[in-house]
């Protein structure tokens, strides 16, 4: 009772009728003291002065709660809950039920020190109608999850709640076109409209409460991923699968259950990047350890047989076992192209020169996106090698990059005059062709 009557008292404290009301309180009460407060105070000049700050206070008071938003705290994740009762009694049960089970979870799994949840007050909830509505409270709130909606009781055959949810994402420093793609995953795994029988009020709004949260996991995770902390996305997204299975809500529904199998998937991409971390700290058995996680989790994971590869090469010196890795590469391709890159420098490496000349002929006709990143590296691999392996080919193969793929004129000409400076008679193949190029890009050059 207690509680209903503070909730009353807070739904309806945004009115003017209360603003005028709390005025009146105020002159009733200091007129009621006033002969006492004269005592003390006699000047009636004095009196008034404290009386008009007492209404200013009150004034400032209604005005930042009938127009006041909170704020997400700076270093949290802000997960905005905007949702909409119609009743008070609708208010304390979402409260009390929903919210508390939404921040049980957090806490239970020690999220509370990155995400915080902040609930808007009933009548600011009201004006959320949809997309544009949330993007105004954004500049204000500064929060990164937006979910908003109405909960409210009907009869259907008996007494029921329904609750309507929706959602949006708005991550930084991920671009608008990825913020928009991880709002429609946030939407996917929302319930978006939940209906449940009065009597099992409780299990119902935990229910969305754990949906709310898991998607919550899955799109911070992801975000997190996206923005370059592949850590905490691994964090929030180790037994995200397992979660979503647990639910109380069986069958899972055909656009959750598919945001689940992803979840693995990106949680295998996420520790790949967690493994190339720690190969490049030189923390060899913890990234051999991330990798065989993530292969374990999808073994037709394309990025992680590359980075097999690199590692059957670099670490175990075995070109046999990294040609295998390369060729489980290929078979999950699609239309990458970075595993012949890896294919051919294997082939120059071995002294098998055809084999690697037609990768080269088939990468000097094919391209595909993010291709030049993939030549830097290449280069930068390759002249780390040449400081401590007398390899000539090697100069062969970049300086073929940069004429046929970086257009680096200049570049190519001092590769392969260095590889025809240093190459031997089992190169002659190579010979011919760098001669050849050499020819053209002196051609080009004008020189």
């Amino acid at each position: 009772m207690e509680e209903f009557f503070i909730k009353n008292i807070q739904n309806n404290l945004h009115k003017v009728l209360a603003l005028i009301s709390g005025i009146g309180l105020v002159i009733i009460f200091f007129s009621l003291v006033d002969n006492f407060i004269s005592i003390f105070v006699p000047q009636i000049y004095y009196r008034l002065a404290g009386y008009l700050f007492a209404e200013a206070i009150w004034v400032v008071y209604w005005l930042i709660y009938k127009y006041g938003y909170p704020k997400n705290r700076r270093n949290k994740i802000g997960l905005v809950v905007a949702i909409y009762a119609e009743k008070i009694t609708e208010e304390i049960i979402l409260k009390n039920d929903f919210i508390k089970q939404l921040q049980k979870s957090i806490y239970d799994e020690g999220f509370g020190n990155l995400i915080q949840i902040i609930v808007l007050k009933n009548h600011l909830s009201e004006k959320i109608k949809g997309v544009d509505d949330v993007q105004s409270l954004k500049k204000r709130i500064k929060g990164h999850y937006y979910l908003w909606g109405n909960i409210k009781k009907r009869k259907d055959g008996e007494e029921k709640y329904f609750l309507n949810l929706d959602g949006l994402v708005i991550h930084r420093p991920i671009n608008v076109n990825v913020s928009r793609a991880l709002s429609t995953d946030f939407i996917k795994t929302l319930p978006k409209e939940i209906s449940f029988q009065e009597t099992f009020q409780l299990r119902g709004f935990k229910f969305s409460a754990e949906i709310v949260y898991l998607s919550v996991k899955y799109i911070t995770g992801l975000a997190a991923y996206l923005s370059g902390d592949p850590f905490t996305a691994i964090k929030l997204h180790t037994n995200l699968k397992e979660e979503f299975n647990k639910s109380e809500f069986k069958p899972l529904p055909d656009h959750i259950r598919n945001i689940r199998d992803r979840a693995v998937l990106i949680l295998s991409n996420e520790k790949v990047s967690v493994s190339r971390y720690y190969f490049r700290q030189s923390d060899i058995p913890k990234a051999k350890q991330y990798l065989t996680e993530a292969l374990q989790l999808n073994p037709n994971n394309y990025s992680g047989w590359l980075l097999k590869a690199i590692y059957d090469f670099k670490i175990d010196s075995n070109v046999s076992k990294s040609l295998e890795s390369i060729k489980r590469a290929k078979r999950y391709c699609g239309s990458r192209g970075e595993w012949r890159y890896s294919r051919a420098f294997l082939f120059f490496w071995e002294g098998r020169f055809s084999e690697a000349l037609s990768d080269c002929i088939k990468i000097a006709k094919s391209s595909y996106i993010g291709e030049d990143i993939t030549v830097y590296e290449v280069e930068q691999f390759n002249l780390d090698l040449l400081k401590t392996v007398n390899k000539p080919q090697l100069y062969f193969w970049i300086g073929f990059l940069n004429y046929r793929k970086s257009s680096n004129l200049p570049q190519s000409l001092v590769y392969l005059e260095k590889f025809l400076e240093q190459a031997d008679n089992t190169m002659d193949i190579l010979k011919q062709k760098a001669g050849a190029y050499l020819v053209e890009i002196k051609k080009q050059m004008t020189i």
